[in-house]
């Protein structure tokens, strides 16, 4: 049942809106009159450069980095951003006005910023001024990501998907059980995988409508988008975790594929989806056909545990390993390097795609390495000893967005 609630009370200010309180309207789907909203001031945020591009920071930057891997089919990549190529400056774009520590990685939808913290969902400029604010209480679990798509960010709470824009008033649809994973955002559609008595995939339309509700097995993880078609992981017997094919119109059952990790996601692009595979000695990264599931490569084994999924370019595929990074051709999953990439530290989430580099975090420093070769480019420490490491990268445009624990930062 969707909802529309008059939340906002500032258009073009800092506004902190909340549902909760709100009454959820009668089974007609009427709307039905929300508590008030409370505007407050706050703190009143600063963009800062600390680098050395002047004051302005050159923080007008177009592009997107709308999912927590950037799209709907996780590729992790976003091949408009050119990126810096040699040396960055670091510059602080939000400081963190609250003792809630930020919990995502930086989304980017043309000159809105937005991230996470403990309570509440932040939009920010890129200049450094806070647009908004949404409660959403702080307690979920697991976390999940906002999603963003042309100004709107979409965002389940406990018991709904809601969807707020700046200048409009936010609405709020019932989900079918609690949530399970972050929304997927396509260019007419919400997805969703929650759990009650019944384990769901659900979709919306970006005005809150449902299109669909399937229930199949026990959905894990996030599914992704490819094309016509819906992935994501089920648990089965004796551990046997598969990958499902469905219709995105529909939800409709299409294929199946069996023994995945499913602490990983699916990633789909260009017909393909791409996928971590457990082998006796490790895993694999097999290379699935949108159309019917055949295995159209795989890769050579990786002994060291794979960490995130891969991120797929225009032509390689990356996958990081708690050792470093390797790359494999995307038409026939050959080694693209001479070399893996070691790093000093672990590296403590998934490769990144950006222009010609791949970016990476290992700690509290972010790497930069040739997307062709392997080698490093550069490498930016955010601390010293003992400081929180990167929470998110985001490449977007000309810079590289991260979130730490109390700010955002851009790389230039």
């Amino acid at each position: 049942m969707r909802t529309r609630r008059n939340l906002l009370r500032t258009v073009g200010g800092v506004g902190v809106v909340g549902l909760a309180g709100c009454s959820e309207g009668d089974s007609s789907g009427d709307s039905s009159p929300a508590d008030e909203a409370t505007a407050t001031d706050g703190s009143t945020p600063t963009g800062t450069d600390d680098g050395e591009n002047g004051g302005d920071g050159g923080m007008e930057t177009p592009g997107t980095w709308r999912s927590l891997d950037g799209d709907a089919g996780h590729t992790s990549a976003n091949p408009e951003a050119a990126g810096p190529t040699d040396s960055p400056s670091l510059e602080t774009v939000y400081d963190q006005p609250s003792v809630e520590d930020i919990l995502t990685t930086p989304l980017v939808d043309g000159d809105m910023l937005v991230y996470l913290d403990g309570s509440q969902i932040r939009a920010v400029s890129l200049s450094g001024d806070q647009q908004w604010a949404y409660g959403w209480g702080g307690s979920q679990s697991p976390l999940p990501t906002p999603a963003l798509r042309d100004g709107t960010v979409y965002f389940p709470t406990s018991d709904s998907l809601v969807a707020i824009a700046e200048g409009s008033s936010p609405w709020s649809t019932d989900l079918p059980g609690r949530p399970m994973s972050s929304p997927i955002v396509t260019g007419d559609s919400v997805y969703l995988l929650t759990e009650d008595e019944e384990d769901v995939i659900v979709a919306y339309d970006h005005d809150g409508n449902k299109r669909f509700e399937k229930s199949w097995g026990e959905p894990q993880f996030r599914p992704s988008v490819g094309g016509s078609t819906l992935y994501h992981y089920r648990e089965r017997e004796y551990d046997e975790n598969q990958l499902v094919a469905r219709s995105t119109s529909d939800g409709g059952f299409r294929w199946t594929q069996s023994d995945f990790d499913s602490s990983t996601v699916p990633v789909a692009t260009d017909g393909t989806v791409y996928c971590v595979k457990p082998d006796r000695n490790g895993a694999v990264i097999v290379a699935l056909a949108e159309s019917d599931g055949s295995a159209e490569w795989t890769s050579d084994i990786l002994t060291d545990p794979v960490v995130g999924s891969p991120a797929v370019g225009s032509e390689a595929v990356y996958v990081a390993t708690t050792e470093g990074v390797r790359a494999f051709q995307r038409d026939d999953g050959s080694a693209a390097w001479d070399e893996p990439y070691t790093v000093g530290d672990s590296v403590t989430g998934q490769p990144r795609v950006g222009g010609r580099s791949v970016y990476v975090a290992s700690g509290d420093t972010a790497v930069a390495l040739d997307r062709e070769t392997g080698d490093e480019r550069w490498s930016k420490r955010f601390g010293t000893d003992g400081d929180p490491g990167v929470l998110g990268i985001a490449p977007v445009g000309d810079r590289v967005y991260a979130t730490l624990e109390r700010k955002v930062v851009a790389l230039a």
